[in-house]
């Protein structure tokens, strides 16, 4: 069962990285420019002080939204598959953390050219996959209230409307990246802290039955 206690740890994680991630794009678009087109890494990426400051922040994020999920996970008794796309979402954003895209790129080279752009590339892709995943398969499982679901199966919807865009270089969904990429990663983060919450037992005939209140 996943605890009060567990719960306020999450939402000091999404406390932290909206901090970190408000911080970079407010103090850096002092300097560079307010850009809608900027994604929230790009901003990091643009000095050292937002570049630390992101990466610190999430190591805690990680670690505290890893041991979440595993919690939700061992609650849910999910498949063990399902352990290592927790695992991965971890390690996919302290990958990207490390590697803020466009600070390492050599002047004159193009941006995101270099190797630390290319595997915040990758890890950025492999986060957006894993969190896509996951509500995928939340929305079947039956300890989910029906208002979660709906709240599951509306962000895959908006996931793949955000995939497609993104494959097809769609150029109103790249000049506003700075919103969709936003709604992507904090509405996942709201839907992980709604998930779980106490658990009691109901009395039924003759036997204990179990329900969840979001």
């Amino acid at each position: 069962m996943i605890t009060k206690n567990q719960k306020k740890l999450m939402l000091m994680a999404i406390g932290i990285f909206l901090f970190t991630s408000l911080a970079a794009i407010a103090l850096n678009s002092v300097r560079y420019g307010w850009h809608w087109g900027y994604s929230i890494s790009r901003y990091v990426g643009l000095e050292t002080w937002s570049a630390v400051l992101f990466a610190l922040g999430n190591i805690v994020v990680a670690g505290l939204f890893g041991k979440y999920l595993y919690a939700v996970s061992e609650t849910w008794r999910m498949p063990k598959w399902f352990y290592g796309v927790v695992v991965a979402t971890a390690v996919a954003l302290l990958g990207l953390s490390a590697c803020p895209i466009g600070y390492f790129d050599a002047p004159g080279a193009g941006y995101g050219t270099s190797a630390p752009s290319q595997m915040h590339q990758i890890c950025s892709r492999v986060m957006f996959a894993c969190m896509l995943i996951m509500a995928f398969v939340w929305q079947f499982c039956g300890r989910l209230q029906n208002r979660l679901r709906y709240w599951c199966a509306g962000f895959v919807i908006y996931g793949i409307f955000c995939a497609v865009a993104y494959l097809f270089e769609l150029d109103w969904f790249f000049r506003t990246m700075l919103v969709f990429e936003s709604a992507y990663i904090f509405s996942f983060m709201v839907l992980c802290w709604r998930l779980q919450g106490k658990t009691v037992e109901k009395k039924g005939v003759g036997h204990g039955r179990a329900e969840t209140r979001n």
